[in-house]
């Protein structure tokens, strides 16, 4: 393995949506695990020469332990299958510290988060930092119905009302007439963040 690798115990598995699981990773060890920002991913070493990158959901000052969701791909190359199908509750994996390639700007005055199905992940763990720092933010998640949406309880919770918009099965058409919508106006000092 690489130096720069983790082991890590897969601590719980949740069915959050159809064909969507997210496994909690907690250190191996018992330490704590390496602090990340908002929008990281991490390497899981799933099987020998399956590497596959997955955003972290949790909130960054989660330290205990690091929250991925996988879909099953239909046309998967082992990787989301494995980790659906093979992997199970105390199993242990390889992990790469965590990267990010998609960060909040913190000079922003508003946060508007765009995600599509499994695109929600690293934008969750932006909507729980956000929270946690009182900012400014709105987050619009689009899915094909309530089962398809993963951390719908979550995103449903009190803390994130008037937050979070859902949009169901909704034709293409329709969904660029809304975002058409949403982004006519731009409040001085808003970024937008889109995943999915």
């Amino acid at each position: 393995m690489e130096s720069k690798t983790l082991l890590v115990q897969v601590n719980k598995i949740v069915e959050e949506a159809i064909d969507i699981k997210s496994f909690e990773l907690v250190s191996a060890d018992g330490k704590p695990l390496p602090s990340f920002i908002p929008g990281s991913h991490i390497d899981v070493h799933i099987a020998d020469g399956i590497i596959r990158q997955y955003s972290l959901c949790n909130g960054p000052d989660d330290t205990q332990s690091y929250l991925v969701a996988v879909k099953k791909e239909v046309a998967s190359r082992g990787g989301s299958r494995a980790m659906h199908e093979q992997i199970k509750v105390g199993d242990t994996l390889f992990i790469g510290m965590p990267r990010n390639n998609f960060s909040l700007i913190p000079e922003a005055k508003r946060h508007v988060l765009l995600g599509g199905g499994i695109g929600i992940t690293p934008l969750l763990s932006m909507a729980r930092h956000l929270l946690a720092a009182g900012a400014d933010f709105e987050m619009n998640y689009f899915s094909r119905s309530i089962k398809h949406t993963a951390f719908h309880e979550v995103l449903s919770s009190p803390e994130f009302k008037g937050k979070v918009v859902f949009h169901y099965a909704l034709e293409p058409d329709a969904v660029r007439a809304y975002l058409r919508k949403l982004l006519w106006s731009r409040p001085e000092g808003a970024h937008l963040y889109l995943c999915g």
